[in-house]
């Protein structure tokens, strides 16, 4: 229980966060520091975990690292994999991406998965393991877009997922 609480604390003081920079005006940002252009996004995505035909939904936050040859983004994000049986897996998870060819990227970090482990699994478990993700990036007028396969490993699952995801920018054009 105590580990549920902090986790929601933290979710709520990053979205508290993120709020507060949403509002500010582009001469306070200037003032405190932050690099012109940089555009973190906050969105939602739908997957498809590939192995066992289970949709998942989540959220995610973008946010740019101003090193401009590599470009490297953090993804901030969670999901919701609905399994059969109304069972639904919670994942999150933390990449660090970097964009290689203009659109695509490449990155990986730690994921954790909250789910029944193993066959004799009479309880929930959350477990700690990584991630890995490629995509490619695009843009809907003010939106921009991403699809990605993304590899997860944690303990004995591997889910694979296909997915799709659309984000706005909270500071202006991204």
């Amino acid at each position: 229980m105590g580990r549920v609480l902090r986790a929601g604390r933290g979710a709520l003081i990053a979205a508290v966060a993120g709020a507060a920079l949403a509002v500010m005006p582009s001469t306070t940002l200037a003032q405190i520091g932050v690099p012109r252009g940089w555009t973190p996004t906050l969105g939602a995505r739908a997957g498809w975990a590939v192995r066992d035909a289970s949709p998942s939904l989540g959220l995610f936050l973008r946010v740019p690292i101003p090193l401009p040859v590599l470009k490297p983004t953090l993804i901030v994000a969670g999901d919701a994999v609905l399994q059969g049986g109304g069972l639904v897996d919670r994942q999150g998870t933390i990449d660090l991406t970097t964009n290689l060819l203009g659109s695509i990227y490449l990155g990986g970090g730690p994921a954790v998965l909250n789910t029944f482990f193993g066959n004799e699994a009479i309880a929930r478990a959350t477990r700690t393991g990584y991630t890995l993700v490629a995509g490619v990036t695009g843009r809907f007028g003010f939106l921009a877009s991403r699809f990605e396969f993304r590899w997860v490993r944690v303990d004995v699952r591997k889910p694979r997922f296909l997915m799709f995801g659309m984000s706005y920018p909270i500071l202006g054009r991204p």
